[in-house]
């Protein structure tokens, strides 16, 4: 679209990992709520036009294994899909594992629409290994199958799951359901907010009334909004770009104001409220030395959390 101003990108990383030159080349503004992989916002160019608002994968890892070993695991075992995104999980989690002088037990991959079959074998390779606990990035797709095959297994084989979020991206609560969810024990990362464990943020109860009236016969309690980090990532970044807009102006030539605004995102003046937090300057110039510039996101915005008995999703402490 020659009009377009800028795209919003999704949960998948391997399209943006794919395409990654093709937008910096012809310039596309490109906003990334979702999208994990570590190589996404790391254009090696000072014109870099994807920013993110979201976990980034060069320290997920590290939260992961750190909260890992802090409940006392000792033998993790690396159960990732094989994309740029799971390669991504591996280079994180083996350089953080190393610094907590941690040996992993393996790591074993995966590739999409694996069956249940398939998932039962690969965990009983994983608890033969004498693993105590996996460390998994899945999507929502092939989470529900590992999940299955893990219940499917007896009581004293099942491994507790530490899981990166692709899980969370569809409809992985209601068909892994709490029944199962009972024989599981799974916890994933998220970001520092959630509408169910911070009931008391005025501005977050401001926003889900908001998003009550806008949308009735969707969303009618908290648990409604399904995946919610891709809500509350694409309402903060939609937030950080009207003020970036404001502050850059629209010319109505639209190369000008894709440039404009670009500038603008690395420089921008006013601090912006937001569930997360208030984001002062989220973004700067990019360069090699600087590899967070496009990363509005640091490792203290992330926890770790667990499904409730209804579905909601509930941060740790």
């Amino acid at each position: 679209d020659e009009q377009a101003l800028v795209i919003f990108a999704g949960l998948h990383s391997p399209p943006l990992l794919a395409n990654r030159e093709f937008i910096n080349k012809n310039r596309i503004l490109v906003l990334d709520p979702w999208a994990a992989a570590g190589p996404i916002t790391r254009y090696p160019s000072k014109e870099n036009w994807i920013f993110r608002l979201s976990i980034d994968d060069t320290k997920a890892g590290y939260v992961i294994a750190g909260r890992a070993v802090e409940e006392g695991f000792k033998k993790p075992y690396l159960l990732l899909e094989d994309t740029g995104w799971g390669r991504s999980n591996e280079k994180t989690m083996t350089t953080a594992l190393e610094q907590l002088d941690v040996e992993p037990a393996g790591i074993e991959w995966f590739n999409w629409n694996l069956g249940e079959q398939a998932a039962r074998i690969k965990l009983r390779k994983i608890i033969n290994a004498g693993a105590d606990v996996i460390f998994l990035a899945a999507n929502a797709p092939e989470g529900k199958t590992f999940a299955k095959a893990m219940v499917s297994l007896p009581q004293a084989q099942r491994l507790p799951i530490r899981s990166h979020w692709g899980i969370t991206g569809g409809d992985f609560p209601s068909v892994i359901n709490a029944d199962m969810r009972r024989h599981l024990d799974l916890k994933f990362i998220q970001t520092r907010f959630s509408f169910v464990s911070t009931p008391d943020d005025e501005f977050g109860r401001q926003v889900f009334a908001r998003a009550k009236q806008l949308y009735p016969s969707l969303i009618k309690t908290e648990n409604d909004i399904k995946a919610p980090t891709g809500f509350i990532h694409a309402y903060d970044l939609t937030r950080v770009l009207i003020a970036a807009i404001d502050q850059a102006g629209l010319t109505g030539d639209i190369l000008q104001d894709r440039k404009r605004l670009r500038a603008v995102l690395e420089n921008l003046h006013t601090p912006v409220r937001g569930l997360v937090k208030t984001y002062v300057r989220p973004f700067r110039p990019f360069d090699d030395r600087h590899a967070d510039a496009h990363e509005a996101l640091s490792v203290e915005d992330f926890v770790m959390a667990r499904y409730g008995k209804d579905g909601e999703i509930i941060l740790d402490k």
